[in-house]
């Protein structure tokens, strides 16, 4: 119960502002424009102080039907609701359209405020509360308290108070979520200090040590001077909290009302799959609907398009993919609204499935399937249509950020679930996951590598080292990729389809037979190149003794390229070297190195090898490559892995 806010509803004029002054001694309406016509335009905050020290949230909301999207962004996250209606008027349109919104939403306590009981009889009071009774029926507000109250005698007011405490008591902590959200609802200036944004924390927790940023939009880090929480000072706030925030650098350009407030760069979306119900008696829809959807303080044009039906009438549910006019910052599990594109009437709402799906552009059987997993809430089903999104393999730490839940909870499920067309591998304490005809393919184009580099070079006994494989997986720049190619790879070798060679990888049947004329060859060609001695051999004069050899062109670089892989010869930036000039070139520097300790030009390792200088900056960048030596401008010094090869 750290965190709770409570929020007003109900039909305009029924006296929901009157009430939480009554309770609180403040006036939610501050607006000129709300004085002078009497109702509730904006948005309202104000706080209840507890006997026992705890202070609730409250927000007031508008009740006429005009400013609907402004109630749906007030009640977007609260976790107790105030139903206001008035003894003598009783339930009203806005009253119906608000609980209706309330039981979208997922509230789950109120309270039932009969306001205004000293403008009426007794009579009118009993048949008030029996409407009321008999309205809630099957609502979340069925076993609801209903309290008779009057703002301006103060009847009934302290059981109201009572009550709220007790009920607040009963409410179980909520979710805090993975990410840091707050949806702003207001911007104001304070002299001296910049702009302000407020808002209510819809999940996670953020540090005043934090950066944030403002999205759907340019990703810009702002620096928060200050945040108050229920009006006073505070260093962290947490989902469930009212907040003031004051943004160093922020303009009143960068505020929007939709956009949230986030310390995480969360990707935004204009496709949503979801599972959405009508409200019983308003219109239906057709297989493409144009509407508005709210969600929090955003609100966009939309058009709905059924997954699982080709109609869908008031009191029905469906799965629909919605196709939002402008990007969002959704998240999966997030509920919204929708209403006409008038907006003289509420349609219904629901609830999330996925914030970022694949264009369903054919209603097929499986997807109507899937579909209906999803609307049973089956996580493994979710799982399986996130992981069949990526072209790659993905963590399940991945899977759980796109899907808002604990990676704990998806790990548990991807240990134990067995997923249709997704393959999963363990990996050290995480999983990574593929879809299944892509495990196959990778597979396939693994061995497939190793048989092409045996037939391009088959006097070579290696093959093709992890980081080769990865890198023609496409796979480098991705950890979980590169965690299940080793996996896939030791799995191979478990299975006797591949082995290792050296520090490569091998088909399990690869032998090399070198005919005697090759051998004769390689030696030749061997011995050629270590007669230059300290001089680098030039490619174009080993092709033209090659020839007088009687060696082809193709012959000779199949030759260098074996020679270089045996370790007979180094291949250093486009030249050819002696691995007995490059080993003894190497103790020579590392020796000196070690003994002068002021580092060493080019010129001075060249005279140190009785070489030239080609020579020289080609052995210079062998020994930089093997991170033996570092560079300082002109001098070459001893890093700690060469004084490592000393020992």
């Amino acid at each position: 119960m750290s965190h709770l806010i409570m929020g007003t509803a109900g039909h305009v004029d029924h006296g929901k502002t009157a009430l939480i002054k009554a309770l609180t001694h403040v006036d939610c309406d501050t607006h000129r424009e709300e004085k002078r016509r009497g109702i509730t335009i904006n948005l309202g905050f104000t706080f209840l102080d507890q006997p026992s020290g705890f202070s609730i949230g409250i927000i007031d909301v508008p009740g006429h039907k005009d400013f609907i999207h402004t109630m749906v962004a007030g009640v977007s996250g609260i976790d107790l609701v105030l139903l206001v209606i008035a003894a003598d008027s009783g339930i009203m349109p806005q009253t119906r359209e608000h609980v209706n919104i309330l039981q979208i939403l997922g509230i789950k306590k109120g309270i039932i405020a009969l306001t205004k009981t000293d403008l009426v009889d007794e009579d009118l009071i009993s048949l008030a509360i029996d409407e009321i009774h008999q309205f809630v029926q099957g609502t979340f507000l069925e076993q609801a308290p209903v309290i008779h109250v009057s703002s301006v005698t103060g009847t009934g007011i302290p059981s109201l108070k009572k009550v709220i405490e007790h009920i607040s008591a009963g409410i179980e902590t909520r979710e805090k979520g993975q990410f840091f959200r707050m949806y702003m609802d207001r911007i104001f200036h304070v002299k001296g200090h910049g702009y302000v944004v407020t808002g209510t924390v819809s999940s996670g927790d953020l540090d005043i040590s934090k950066p944030v940023c403002l999205l759907p939009g340019n990703p810009v880090r702002f620096r928060i001077r200050r945040i108050e929480k229920y009006g006073n000072p505070t260093d962290r706030i947490s989902a469930g909290d009212r907040a003031a925030i004051n943004i160093a650098g922020l303009e009143r350009a960068d505020f929007e009302l939709g956009k949230i407030l986030t310390d995480t760069l969360l990707e935004e979306t204009t496709l949503l799959d979801a599972r959405l119900s009508l409200f019983p008696d308003c219109t239906p829809l057709a297989l493409w609907s144009k509407v508005l959807f709210f969600s929090g303080t955003f609100f966009t044009t939309a058009r709905i398009h059924l997954l699982d039906r080709d109609g869908l009438r008031g009191g029905e549910s469906g799965m629909v993919q919605i196709h939002l006019e402008k990007p969002a910052i959704v998240l999966h599990g997030d509920k919204f609204i929708i209403r006409n594109t008038s907006s003289d009437m509420t349609l219904g709402g629901g609830l999330v499935m996925d914030a970022r799906p694949l264009h369903h552009r054919r209603r097929t059987v499986a997807l109507k399937q899937s579909m209906a997993r999803l609307a049973e809430g089956d996580i493994s089903e979710m799982i399986r249509m996130e992981v069949n999104k990526y072209l790659r393999p993905v963590a399940a730490e991945e899977i759980a950020k796109n899907l808002n839940r604990s990676a704990d909870e998806i790990l548990g499920v991807c240990r134990s679930a067995a997923f249709r067309d997704v393959k999963t591998y363990l990996a050290q304490s995480s999983m990574i996951l593929i879809n299944a005809d892509r495990d196959k393919r990778f597979i396939e184009r693994i061995n497939g590598s190793i048989l092409a580099f045996h037939k391009r070079n088959p006097l070579i006994p290696t093959g093709l080292s992890e980081n080769e494989l990865i890198s023609k997986s496409g796979f480098t720049e991705s950890p979980a990729g590169r965690q299940y190619c080793r996996i896939v790879l030791e799995d191979l070798e478990r299975q006797n389809v591949i082995r290792r060679s050296c520090t490569t990888w091998i088909s399990a049947g690869h032998h090399v037979l070198i005919p005697e004329q090759v051998k004769r060859d390689t030696l030749w060609l061997e011995r050629i190149i270590n007669e230059y001695h300290t001089q680098v051999p030039l490619l174009s004069e080993m092709r033209i003794r090659a020839k007088k050899y009687g060696m082809s062109e193709i012959d000779l670089k199949q030759y260098l390229y074996f020679l270089n892989r045996a370790g007979k010869i180094y291949h250093i930036e486009g030249e050819y070297i002696g691995s007995a000039i490059v080993d003894r070139c190497r103790t020579i520097l590392l020796k000196e190195l070690n003994r002068i300790k002021s580092g060493i030009t080019v010129a001075g390792f060249r005279d140190l090898i009785s070489g030239n200088r080609k020579l020289a900056l080609t052995l210079l960048a062998q020994y930089d490559s093997e991170n033996i030596i570092r560079r300082e401008g002109d001098l070459r010094y001893l890093t700690e892995k060469g004084e490592t090869m000393l020992q």
